[in-house]
């Protein structure tokens, strides 16, 4: 309960367009509406072929203006996720962890309040309940578990039934040719999931309480959640979620919006992260930044059934960074018995596109070029398992003979680099070489310019720019130590502080009680003791 924004009385009556403004009576709503619609929602949905149902704004907005804050329609595990407690979400061992004391489905806890709250467990509870055979570990499918708080919810709240069956499924595109074999897998899991909840729980259930339970509305529910849920971490784990109105906002590799979740009751908070003009649409990010194009696109395809035309896709050179670029492996043009030192890059943002070198004729096709980075990636993957500082600057050696140092794969394996190097027996960096002290502060620096060109308002990236700018500073103090001149003492430690009040504004939006933020915090506290000895703590 609020008060109203003209009396100031208690009231219960809210916006529906912003759900901020509350008033007593709708005769004061009416009232208020024109000194109110200023601030109100400034967005629409709209809609149109290509993109479906999408948010565009309505007026100018500023730099960090609140767009939605809801909650959800529904919420359950992660696809393929581990077991946990479906009354709180916290990962757990279904081997030794306590049980629900009315469906015996594994509890962090058998008195977690989140086993009968409406919103979490009780619902499904009921119906794994009527089966007479116990849980067991074998039997449970924690895929299942959100389409059935989707199904359960036709009786439960037919009005947010409604608005989750309006929401996309893709139903139809899910044989196109193009994605057949992924189409495939994806039908396969949802005629798995169909068939262990019709055998293992609805043919319990007494007619007419879930009103429709066929194989054709789970495989819909299982498109809708697929391409309209959002992920949200936990802290130990993820969870998965259906939002109203933020789950119509369009994708973009460069979003202009960021939304954080408040953790107690699941609900999403939307804001601009920098200005944006009357109609331009409201974008957010359904891939991984830190992905090449042809990667981006293939996840893209394969979840969300669009290919992405943003600037950045589009642009061959990744916005500059060559994030995607290989070196080429011809011969100079000038001499034969040279290598050319060309960078090879696609000829466009089109994914059937061959690739060719800046300097010589070296065409490769865009499949050759797929198998290259695949068969890389997959020795990437080998390595990191098991990462040492030996391996990984052998791999990372014989990566950047084949692609461009900014390359992805370069920077999955040189962001590992960065945090071995200081920490590995041998490589603490008191024991690290000057020359390697650099290079370590070189490659932090590389890594943040890298990010911070794909990720301009460290939406997605903050997280890994924040690491790279702590190891910075850890590298920089090391540095300052060995220093005899004062004065490079001096710039080298303010150096450090520098990027540790940069990783903290980074890290602003990554949520309370990071350990990274908690880190960088003792870190600065170190770095400010030995400001002190120069008596310039008080400088910017």
């Amino acid at each position: 309960m609020g008060k109203c924004y003209v009396c100031s009385k208690p009231a219960t009556q809210t916006c529906t367009g912003c759900k901020e403004a509350v008033y007593c009576s709708k005769e004061h709503q009416i009232a208020h509406w024109k000194q109110h619609k200023v601030k109100c929602r400034p967005y629409e949905i709209q809609k149109c072929p290509e993109l479906g149902r999408f948010l565009i704004a309505t007026r100018d907005i500023p730099q960090g203006t609140k767009l939605i804050s809801e909650h959800c329609l529904v919420l359950g595990p992660k696809t393929s996720t581990e077991p946990l407690c479906l009354g709180c979400y916290q990962p757990l061992d279904p081997e030794t962890s306590s049980r629900c004391p009315s469906c015996e489905w594994p509890a962090c806890d058998a008195r977690c309040p989140g086993l009968t709250m409406q919103d979490h467990h009780l619902p499904e509870c009921i119906v794994f309940s009527r089966n007479p055979l116990p849980a067991r570990i074998g039997r449970m499918n924690y895929d299942a578990v959100l389409p059935l708080r989707c199904l359960l919810m036709q009786k439960k709240n037919p009005k947010k039934w409604k608005q989750l069956l309006s929401l996309e499924s893709h139903f139809s595109q899910r044989d196109n040719t193009n994605i057949q074999r992924d189409n495939k897998t994806h039908t396969k899991i949802e005629e798995k999931i169909a068939k262990y909840l019709k055998e293992n729980y609805l043919s319990y259930l007494e007619p007419g309480i879930i009103t429709n339970t066929s194989s054709e509305v789970i495989h819909v529910l299982c498109g809708i959640i697929e391409v309209n849920a959002l992920e949200i971490p936990t802290g130990d784990g993820e969870v998965m979620a259906i939002y109203p109105n933020a789950c119509l906002m369009e994708h973009s590799c460069l979003p202009n919006v960021k939304y954080t979740f408040n953790l107690e009751d699941f609900k999403i908070y939307v804001e601009s992260c920098g200005d944006i003009k009357r109609g331009v649409h409201l974008c957010t990010m359904y891939t991984h930044t830190l992905w090449g194009t042809a990667a981006r696109q293939d996840h893209l395809k394969r979840t969300k059934y669009f290919t992405c035309k943003c600037k950045r896709c589009t642009d061959p050179t990744e916005l500059g960074t060559n994030f995607s670029t290989l070196r080429c492996i011809g011969s100079s043009p000038l001499d034969v018995t040279e290598k050319c030192d060309g960078l090879v890059i696609a000829k466009s943002g089109d994914e059937n596109s061959d690739w060719s070198c800046t300097k010589c004729p070296l065409i490769l096709s865009a499949s050759h070029v797929s198998d290259l980075v695949s068969r890389l990636g997959a020795e990437v993957d080998a390595v990191m398992e098991e990462p040492s500082v030996g391996k990984l600057e052998k791999l990372i050696s014989n990566l950047q003979k084949l692609l461009h140092p900014n390359h992805y794969h370069c920077f999955t394996v040189e962001h590992s680099l960065i945090q071995l190097w200081g920490r590995e027996e041998g490589y603490i960096h008191n024991q690290m070489t000057d020359s390697l002290l650099n290079k370590k502060i070189e490659t932090c620096r590389r890594l943040e310019t890298i990010t911070e060109s794909l990720d301009p308002k460290g939406i997605r990236t903050g997280l890994y720019t924040g690491v790279c700018l702590l190891e910075e500073s850890l590298a920089l103090s090391e540095v300052a130590k060995r220093c005899k001149d004062s004065v490079t003492v001096e710039k080298t430690v303010r150096d450090a502080r520098n990027a540790l009040e940069k990783a903290r504004d980074v890290l602003d939006d990554t949520g309370p009680g990071s350990k990274l933020t908690s880190v960088i915090n003792m870190t600065y506290s170190n770095v400010m003791n030995e400001l002190k000895k120069f008596k310039i703590v008080e400088l910017t």
